[in-house]
């Protein structure tokens, strides 16, 4: 599995946000909706407007049981949960 995490700023309307853009690639088993399915990337975009994800679909025959280790290793898991408390957060920021 290949991590890679980039951090930049977009500047938009003369203003600088900070945009950190996570990706993983390797095939690892998600849930999406309660279903379990197997991608072979993953990209987390956490700005300003919140996190977001995206992944792209394997379309091979699916591995035996324990062939694949679906998790991440600890450090990119603890990065992601970080990511995702930001955007929570961040999102948290504008309400009243």
């Amino acid at each position: 599995m290949e991590i890679t995490i980039t951090q930049k700023t977009e500047i938009i309307d003369g203003k600088g946000y900070p945009l950190t853009t996570t990706r993983i690639l390797g095939l690892q088993q998600i849930q999406r909706h309660g279903e379990p399915m197997w991608v072979t990337a993953i990209t987390y975009h956490d700005s300003r407007e919140g996190c977001t994800s995206a992944f792209r679909l394997y379309k091979g025959p699916i591995p035996p049981e324990g062939e694949v280790q679906n998790r991440l290793p600890p450090s990119a898991e603890a990065r992601v949960k970080e990511i995702a408390a930001q955007g929570m957060w961040r999102k948290g920021e504008g309400d009243p």
